[in-house]
């Protein structure tokens, strides 16, 4: 009977170690935002250090990063999306849906969504379609979606038992 109650606890329990995934997610996005704040407070350098450790993770074309300030953001609008999503699918959604997620099902909804990802910016790049900041966004946040689900999901497997928290 303990045990079973045990077992009842530890299925029910919040999974930490997800939030702390979405925790730094936060702070990566945060800090991507951060180089117009600086430079508002002429911390110039600091923000320049900023935008050149970001290139490695986003374009941060001017034209298409977020403006604070009158300056733009590090990161893209459509990596905003995808670390926003990374950030709810890691706090809210693995958390909530765990016990239902399938692991074949989870990578062909990544793959699906990741691909609906790079079909739009294939089709800007080629200039087939002029994408708004609205239309990347969503498909960086349904791209992020999917990875955070399978993220977590492989953390998961790896901790041992498809429910452990």
């Amino acid at each position: 009977m303990k045990t079973e109650q045990a077992l009842q606890i530890k299925h029910d329990r919040y999974p930490i170690w997800a939030l702390c995934i979405a925790l730094l997610f936060l702070v990566i996005w945060f800090i991507g935002l951060l180089p117009p704040i600086l430079e508002r407070f002429s911390c110039s350098g600091t923000a320049d250090s900023i935008r050149s450790v970001y290139r490695i993770l986003c374009h941060g074309s001017a034209d298409r990063c977020p403006v604070l300030f009158g300056q733009p953001a590090a990161v893209c609008v459509r990596c905003s999306g995808l670390y926003l999503s990374l950030i709810l699918g890691c706090a809210l959604i693995f958390p909530l849906f765990r016990q239902r997620l399938e692991w074949k099902t989870l990578v062909a909804v990544s793959l699906f969504l990741t691909f609906i990802m790079g079909l739009q910016w294939l089709l800007e790049f080629t200039e087939v379609i002029d994408a708004s900041p609205l239309l990347q966004a969503g498909t960086g946040f349904m791209c992020g979606t999917g990875l955070s689900l399978l993220l977590c999901k492989s953390i998961n497997m790896l901790r041992g038992s498809s429910i452990v928290s």
